[in-house]
């Protein structure tokens, strides 16, 4: 119902349970987006680019913004206000949720977040049972290696194996 003549819309999942003044303003967006990309096409000279994806901070906050996002902390000011400006448009429930960190430490530092990532994209995933996980990826496979580190359960082999792979 809220579709004009030749238009039609998707909806991903995540519009679930999202209410209709956030769809609204959803379509509002895209018809305006729309709108700005037939006026460069009429006033461009081909080869030309007519549409740009947004900058990975709107999208994010674009594709975050109905999953109950309680804060997100900026440590660029004018990538704040880019960010204010955008939700104030689209998702405006969350434009409050928005901060500059003001702190002399970088955020970054602040939340250990480059010793995460390294965490996260290490070889080696340690288990608190006292197992790991190997990854190795090579041209022609990635390999996959459960190994229990010595642990073992009171069942056994099979019992300490089942155990270190099921966590």
């Amino acid at each position: 119902e809220l579709a004009e003549d030749g238009e039609g819309y998707i909806l991903r999942t995540v519009a679930a349970g999202v209410g209709r003044d956030a769809v609204v303003r959803d379509i509002e967006y895209l018809r305006d987006h729309w709108e700005r990309v037939v006026s460069a096409h009429t006033q461009a000279t081909p080869p030309a680019r007519l549409h740009e994806e947004a900058n990975p901070v709107i999208q994010t906050l674009r594709d975050s913004a109905g999953f109950g996002v309680a804060r997100v902390v900026f440590d660029d000011a004018a990538k704040l206000e880019d960010a204010r400006a955008f939700c104030r448009r689209l998702a405006p429930e969350l434009a409050e949720s928005l901060e500059l960190h003001s702190e002399d430490v970088p955020l970054f530092r602040v939340h250990e977040v480059e010793e995460q990532i390294d965490e996260a994209l290490a070889a080696t995933v340690d288990l608190s049972s006292g197992g790991t996980i190997i990854i190795d990826e090579t041209a022609a496979l990635c390999a996959i290696d459960v190994n229990t580190g010595g642990h073992s359960a009171s069942g056994g082999f099979e019992e300490t194996a089942l155990g270190t792979n099921l966590e």
